[in-house]
């Protein structure tokens, strides 16, 4: 885990903008030896960004808890709000919680080669100009798809939509974070995590 692959200035803006107190720090098993290094991050870049901001942060770890959200620990030391380094995104919602992705090597032009071959059969060989590809990935190689998409539609010769990416939910998209889970039943459904329009289906 390279601690800059890592956005501690976003986490660190959505603690200040929503006035969280409490923050529990989990890490996937794979990151957890620098769970310090993240810490001592998180922690300079809120003091730069409000100084005094009377933020208090916990790591919070045992040899049970894998790479999976700990609801139950975070309650332990009355945190409001948890952020996970890791891919989970199945977050019981009992505590509001930031997945903050661990961008992890990804070569897009590997991956477009890779993927081309079978997709050009599918597409090509169905004789039916109407396609429709969906790109989903884990959490960590997620910055990677919009550029799979791109290079995959400038190969495809469909009139129709071509390649899409699923939306990553609310609680991991740095940009636009929500305390609030993803609304079931709102023309939308969770695959493998990532959101996609129902109408993808149809």
């Amino acid at each position: 885990m390279d601690i800059r692959n890592v956005e501690v200035l976003k986490i660190a803006l959505i603690i200040i903008d929503k006035c969280y107190k409490t923050v529990a720090l989990q890490f996937a098993d794979e990151y957890l030896a620098r769970c310090v290094d993240v810490y001592t991050a998180l922690q300079t870049t809120l003091n730069e960004q409000r100084p005094g901001h009377g933020v208090s942060i916990f790591i919070t770890a045992d040899s049970t808890y894998g790479s999976s959200i700990d609801d139950v620990s975070a309650m332990h030391v009355g945190c409001d709000l948890i952020v996970l380094f890791g891919s989970d995104l199945s977050s019981s919602g009992t505590i509001p919680t930031i997945v903050a992705a661990v961008k992890e090597p990804c070569a897009v032009g590997v991956c477009v080669e890779s993927i081309w071959p079978e997709l050009a059969k599918s597409v090509h060989g169905g004789g039916s100009e109407k396609c429709k590809v969906l790109l989903l990935s884990d959490l960590n190689h997620y910055y990677a798809l919009p550029g799979v998409m791109a290079l995959l539609n400038e190969k495809l010769t469909c009139t129709k939509q071509h390649v899409s990416v699923g939306r990553l939910p609310s609680s991991a998209d740095l940009d636009a974070w929500s305390a609030q889970p993803h609304p079931q039943g709102s023309g939308t459904t969770l695959v493998g995590g990532l959101i996609v329009d129902d109408s993808f289906a149809q």
